[in-house]
């Protein structure tokens, strides 16, 4: 099952953590797993159904030592619930827990990092097929392809 794209962008995440909302951290995973890395997905990739108003993605998994777009370096399960509703406090909410579980894989907090990060979240879509999955990753800042992996790399 491919994963479904949610949000893919860069979110600078504020100094004051927003933990509004409860977000039950459990490590299950589907197909995608912490220390993948992976190339943003080409228009070829993306599989857009205009009547769901969604967007499936098939990921193009790569070696980390070669040149690639992004490095997974954490998953999580949302809490279940009847509706996914992606709210601004909900996006804080998981951006807080892939910042706070950032500098365990980098091996420096995020804030002075020179890495970026971001979330791939479930779609209403997905979440009504029982997509429960965020995916933390980072990535370069200015979107450059990198050959070596980033775990534990300090910076």
């Amino acid at each position: 099952m491919g994963l479904l794209l949610g949000l893919l962008a860069v979110f600078n995440v504020g100094c004051s953590p927003q933990h509004e909302l409860d977000i039950n951290v459990n490590n299950e995973v589907n197909n995608l797993l912490v220390g993948m890395c992976f190339d943003d997905p080409s228009e070829e990739d993306l599989i857009i159904d205009d009547q769901r108003n969604t967007a499936a993605d098939n990921f193009p998994i790569v070696d980390c030592h070669r040149f690639h777009d992004n490095e997974i370096y954490y998953i999580f399960n949302l809490p279940d619930a009847e509706k996914y509703n992606e709210t601004e406090a909900l996006l804080n909410s998981m951006l807080d827990v892939c910042e706070d579980k950032y500098k365990k894989y980098i091996g420096v907090a995020y804030k002075k990092s020179f890495y970026e990060m971001s979330v791939l979240t479930p779609t209403e879509t997905s979440w009504k097929d029982g997509d429960r999955e965020v995916v933390c990753y980072a990535f370069h800042p200015n979107g450059k392809k990198i050959d070596f992996p980033l775990k534990d790399i300090h910076q």
